[in-house]
């Protein structure tokens, strides 16, 4: 037996997405010295956002270099119209080393 596929392409769209917006983004410091982004994530959607959905966060330096990142998820399933707070702490060390040069 055989089967034969026929398709016909009507024409193509570009997909369009849209993010969930957050707001009140602040940066922080704890009492350990750890920085900690913070803010709120908005659901606009009609479907409730779960719980283990991603939230990605890149700190910047005021020259716009990447200090770090981190992700995070939300504490609680967001349903649709809803906000919910959100913090990601990124450890407050760092390692420096010196290429040492010499003059003669």
């Amino acid at each position: 037996m055989r089967h034969e596929v026929v398709l016909h392409i009507g024409g193509s769209a570009k997909k369009s997405l849209t993010l969930p917006p957050a707001a009140k983004v602040r940066l922080s410091q704890n009492d350990s010295g750890a920085m900690s982004v913070e803010g709120e994530l908005l659901n606009p959607f009609t479907k409730t956002l779960a719980s283990h959905a991603r939230i990605t966060g890149v700190v910047f330096d005021s020259a716009r270099n990447v200090l770090g990142g981190g992700s995070t998820s939300p504490p609680n399933d967001v349903p649709p119209g809803t906000r919910i707070g959100f913090a990601m702490d990124f450890p407050a060390s760092a390692q420096v080393s010196v290429e040492p040069q010499f003059t003669d």
